[in-house]
């Protein structure tokens, strides 16, 4: 498949956030805001190898069976550092449980800081934990970015309630700074 880097993911948002400009421009010069914070913040990381990934890596993608696990849909498979699925399963996450949190009173962001951990725990155990620090900064910043993504696009299809939820939850996890260089 193709190679898909942080650089690429970004630039493929610019058409979104233009006919964002066109309607909204209040909300686009927000989004267009955390575009340009996560662009820099982009550069003071190095990027990983690239590797196979599954290029659409979500909940939505797993199926379960007893004790077994499987995955669906390859047809976005592409060439990455592993970051773009790390943080794109992440980013997901952390809506999913922000949108739950809505109805049932649990601590979504909680509950999804310790779901995401145990995910990129399992992760480092599974292949090592040699370039653990780097692949979570990275995936810290696809995290970003397809947050950033999902508010967009749930913009542009009239979800409002999720392209606000994914807004909260991005500017939430850009307050912590930036990521630290790796």
């Amino acid at each position: 498949g193709p190679v898909r880097t942080l650089h690429d993911e970004l630039e493929s948002l610019r058409p979104t956030l233009e006919a964002i400009q066109n309607v909204v421009p209040d909300l686009a010069a927000q989004l267009k805001a955390h575009w340009a914070d996560l662009a820099g913040l982009a550069t003071t990381t190095f990027p990983l190898p690239v590797r196979l990934s599954h290029g659409d890596y979500t909940l939505s993608q797993l199926v379960f069976d007893g004790s077994g696990v499987g995955l669906l849909d390859f047809d976005s498979v592409c060439r990455a550092e592993p970051a773009l699925d790390l943080g794109e399963f992440c980013a997901y996450l952390r809506v999913k449980c922000r949108n739950a949190d809505r109805h049932v009173t649990r601590g979504g962001g909680r509950l999804a800081d310790e779901l995401c951990e145990l995910f990129l725990a399992t992760y480092d155990a599974s292949v090592g934990a040699g370039e653990s620090d780097a692949r979570r900064t990275r995936a810290r910043l696809y995290e970003a970015y397809f947050l950033l993504h999902i508010a967009a696009r749930s913009w542009q299809q009239i979800k409002v309630s999720r392209a606000l939820i994914a807004l909260s939850v991005l500017e939430e996890r850009l307050a912590w700074g930036p990521p630290s260089k790796a």
